[in-house]
């Protein structure tokens, strides 16, 4: 019948996605589906691409730094005649982040330090702040691209992008994790495709097709 097919699918498909989200982060065949595994995955990325980076040297802010941390002010700053819609603690944050340059070394502890922030204010439902404050670490990743890419070393910049994706990747996988129960969700990986998060390889694969087969 129509619901016993389904199940029966739907179990089929759990244990493919499963697979393609391990391969797709290069986990082993039996590496577990849990909070503490990504934990640890996003741990050694970080170790592999952004711990290289502390000997570059101060990395220039430049234009395009300073210019996406003004754009994340000015989505919080007063429109016009409604001033009451400014976060003045979300504009001090970003104020103190302004520069003409820093060190790669305390740009690492100031990334994986954002990062945190932002994941804890996300769980305590401060939006607001906590899509800030991702951006200013965003902003900072970007200056240590741009930088890295001009002074041509391409083997720090292949590192450090591949750690860069890899991480952004295991956020995605993590937010499908059924914690307790060692799987995954695959329609939530459908909807982050759905609303246009960069998913690429094995886990596009299965969050395409959960998008179309739900």
């Amino acid at each position: 019948g129509k619901h016993s097919t389904a199940q029966i699918a739907a179990t089929k498909n759990q244990a493919v996605t499963e697979r393609l989200v391990r391969d797709g982060l290069g986990l082993p065949p039996d590496a577990p589906l849990t909070f503490a595994t990504m934990k640890g995955y996003r741990s050694a990325q970080h170790a592999a691409g952004y711990e290289p980076l502390r000997n570059a040297g101060v990395i220039p802010a430049g234009p395009a730094f300073n210019q996406s941390l003004d754009d994340i002010t000015r989505q919080y700053t007063g429109k016009g005649t409604i001033p009451a819609v400014e976060k003045k603690d979300i504009a001090e944050l970003v104020a103190s982040h302004k520069s003409s340059g820093f060190d790669a070394g305390d740009a690492v502890d100031a990334i994986r330090i954002l990062r945190e922030d932002a994941s804890s204010l996300f769980q305590k439902g401060d939006n607001a702040k906590a899509k800030a404050t991702k951006a200013i670490a965003d902003a900072y990743e970007s200056a240590i691209e741009s930088s890295l890419a001009a002074s041509g070393n391409t083997e720090l910049l292949s590192g450090y992008r591949a750690a860069r994706q890899n991480i952004a990747k295991s956020a995605t996988v993590e937010k499908a994790i059924r914690e307790g129960s060692g799987t995954l969700d695959a329609r939530i990986l459908a909807r982050e495709l759905q609303k246009g998060k960069p998913l690429s390889g094995d886990i596009k694969t299965a969050a395409s097709f959960a998008n179309v087969f739900e």
